[in-house]
């Protein structure tokens, strides 16, 4: 099984949250109710964007795993941007 999910902003890319912000996060479990199926990936918290799950833990491994170098195109926009010298140039 796989599901292509477009994760909110300010939801964890996880379906637990054992840390002490547990009662203010949101995460994967409060929009997907199917057991057993895993994230291929992350997005960061105040990140928004398509997450991969799967209940194949072959198919996971190869998305999330480094040594396989799935390519993973990433589109950003900036709500500000600074000029900022860096690193003496």
């Amino acid at each position: 099984m796989i599901i292509l999910f477009n994760k909110p902003f300010n939801v964890l890319s996880q379906f637990t949250d054992k840390s002490n912000y547990a009662n203010e996060r949101q995460t994967l479990s409060n929009f997907i109710n199917i057991k057993q199926v895993y994230s291929a990936g992350r997005l960061d918290l105040d990140s928004e964007g398509l997450v991969i799950l799967t209940d194949d833990g072959r198919l996971q491994s190869k998305i999330s795993s480094h040594k396989f170098k799935v390519k993973k195109p990433t589109w950003f926009r900036l709500k500000e941007y600074q000029k900022k010298k860096i690193c003496g140039l």
